[in-house]
């Protein structure tokens, strides 16, 4: 992400004028006062212009059939209105994920776990998912996450396949910018 805070975007073509206009109507509802600094206009530019239309993606997304109620279903909030937020943290004991789901609203929390999506499946993820299947969990449940947690989600799948946190991620693993520009609270 450092890329990005060291490139000026000041001037824009009219066709980028113009995604970034139709992104801002889109998310009008959520989008404050607070979070357009000019570092956050950069960021969205960057990431609006560099994508590689990688569309594929949503293809493979093996969470395309589960049910985008289902936290509704488990009563872990009332309706999509309700803003929840997907963390991660590792089990100091196992080194193993740990994916939770927080209702901004009420408070709950909710172990994401495989066994949430089938119940055939395990308790754990292991020592990491790639930064695609968390934005895939994240957009099938309706969930937003921050840039800290994307972040930490690289470092760990990094540390985890190449035993470098700083390692550069292939393309393959990461969701496309328009989704994660999607799913990202700030």
């Amino acid at each position: 992400m450092n890329t990005i805070q060291s490139q000026s975007y000041s001037l824009l073509s009219q066709e980028e004028i113009d995604v970034l206009v139709d992104f801002l109507n889109a998310k009008k509802g959520s989008v404050n006062s607070d979070v357009m600094s000019q570092k956050s206009i950069d960021k969205l530019i960057y990431l609006i212009t560099s994508d590689k239309q990688q569309i594929i993606k949503d293809l493979c997304n093996p969470l395309n059939d589960v049910n985008s109620s289902l936290l509704e279903t488990m009563h872990f909030r009332e309706n999509f209105e309700e803003i929840c937020t997907l963390s991660c943290t590792t089990d100091p004991q196992t080194g193993f994920l740990k994916l939770t789901a927080t209702n901004t609203k009420n408070g709950k929390t909710l172990a994401i776990t495989p066994k949430l999506f089938d119940e055939n499946d395990s308790e754990e993820w292991g020592v990491c998912i790639s930064p695609l299947m968390f934005n895939h969990l994240a957009r099938v449940l309706s969930l937003v996450y921050t840039t800290e947690t994307h972040e930490r989600i690289c470092s760990i799948f990094a540390k985890g396949n190449y035993n470098d946190e700083n390692y550069p991620i292939p393309a393959f693993y990461m969701p496309t910018n328009v989704n994660l520009l999607e799913m990202l609270i700030d």
